[in-house]
């Protein structure tokens, strides 16, 4: 984690860091600190859609079943364009 953090210090502006750091915390189960990444990295890109379907696995997580479809909708939606 720590490689990531710094990486990040270095280029504070890089989407793709954010959802790499979202994806570890996620593999972690660590679901709170992985999605403030996951929004950080869709801040950042609103193109993201790896990021918005990070963020939906964590809404199932939290049994938010129509949020975590409207998310998976909005990736669909960015990689059919």
């Amino acid at each position: 984690m720590e490689n990531y953090h710094k990486a990040l210090r270095i280029e504070p502006n890089n989407s793709d860091l954010y959802l790499l750091l979202a994806d570890a915390l996620s593999r972690q189960q660590r679901w709170d600190g992985a999605k403030v990444f996951y929004q950080m990295a869709i801040e950042l890109d609103k193109n993201n859609a790896q990021a918005y379907v990070g963020l939906s696995n964590i809404c199932l997580q939290n049994n938010q079943k129509e949020k975590a479809t409207d998310l998976l909708v909005r990736a669909n939606r960015i990689d059919s364009d």
